[in-house]
């Protein structure tokens, strides 16, 4: 849903004042920086076992002849965006889980997809982009809910898509703006860059040697990245230093970090269809989920740490999930 390396119909001011924040996502529940360092990363040292306990099958939570994925949690907890192609090309939508309610958020002649919340929820970052030849060259936008006011995230030639939200002021995004142009667009390498939701020039994280994909936020300095080897890594902002830490034999995907939990929540395979994974970053023990779906997309937890959502491939069309987890 927008992804380049799923080609179906699938696809977050300065750094300085960024890191200054540190000290009050640890308030929240978010292990130290010393704790992460140590407990995240342990590779060929993680056993397999249990890890939370799963309640139940999961609940179906969009249906019909279209694809719907790419969900995201409000903060809130009770409604999630997403991305549908019902009506032609893909737009943003939002699901009400109180009484299951579907509504479109916006009109657009433009495609618009990877939908993600700010972490106050209320703006909504997407990425758009023109059909035909402009497909891949796409912008992320900012888009307040409420007052109907769109802004422009990212303004370059080349593609920028993939945010993820890193507090109210930051979001984290994947760009191919330093890669070889002339190269087939599925093989352009990505680098991670931050923007500024208020303005300014992104700034520059990681370059196209490394090749990121799939970021996700731990804290302020922090963040788990897919590298070139399809390998989990821990990635250091301020250090550019990064330690692998999902298990060895599996071709992971994306993941989701529980800060409440200590759980990292990530697609894998070890030879067959992506499955969920749950990774105790504490003791370094990983679960296998067996939700009973193949081509599993996108987990996410919701953000009291008791759900996980996903996109699965059923009936021929992907559609959304959410499965509801206790940890031990």
């Amino acid at each position: 849903m927008g992804s380049k390396y799923q080609m179906s119909c699938f696809v977050a001011v300065s750094l300085c004042l960024l890191f200054v924040g540190c000290a009050g996502m640890k308030e929240m529940g978010k292990p130290d920086e010393t704790s992460l360092q140590t407990t995240l990363g342990l590779t060929g040292s993680s056993i397999e076992g249990t890890v939370v306990t799963v309640n139940g099958q999961p609940e179906q939570l969009t249906s019909g002849p279209a694809e719907n994925g790419n969900g995201d949690y409000h903060p809130e907890g009770t409604r999630i965006a997403f991305q549908s192609n019902r009506d032609g090309k893909w737009q943003v939508y939002e699901l009400s889980l109180t009484d299951m309610t579907e509504t479109r958020l916006r009109e657009s002649e433009f495609n618009e997809e990877n939908p993600v919340w700010s972490s106050e929820g209320n703006n909504l970052l997407f990425v758009s982009s023109k059909e035909g030849e402009n497909e891949w060259d796409r912008e992320i936008m900012k888009y307040n809910v409420q007052l109907g006011d769109l802004y422009s995230v990212t303004n370059s030639p080349g593609d920028d898509w993939y945010p993820v939200v890193m507090n109210e002021n930051f979001c984290v995004f994947l760009s191919e703006r330093d890669s070889n142009q002339e190269l087939p667009v599925h093989v352009r390498a990505n680098s991670v860059y931050l923007a500024n939701l208020n303005g300014g020039s992104p700034t520059f994280l990681s370059g196209t040697s490394d090749d990121f994909r799939a970021p996700s936020v731990v804290n302020d300095d922090n963040l788990l990245v897919l590298n070139r080897f399809d390998q989990i890594i821990l990635y250091d902002l301020n250090t550019r230093d990064s330690k692998v830490m999902s298990p060895e034999g599996i071709v992971c995907g994306s993941s989701d970090y529980s800060n409440g939990a200590g759980l990292v929540v990530f697609t894998g395979s070890t030879g067959g269809p992506d499955t969920l994974f749950i990774l105790d970053t504490e003791n370094g023990v990983y679960q296998r989920i067996n939700t009973g779906f193949s081509n599993i997309r996108y987990p996410q937890f919701s953000p009291d740490g008791q759900w996980i959502l996903f996109g699965a491939e059923v009936d021929d069309h992907f559609q959304l999930f959410r499965l509801n987890i206790t940890s031990l």
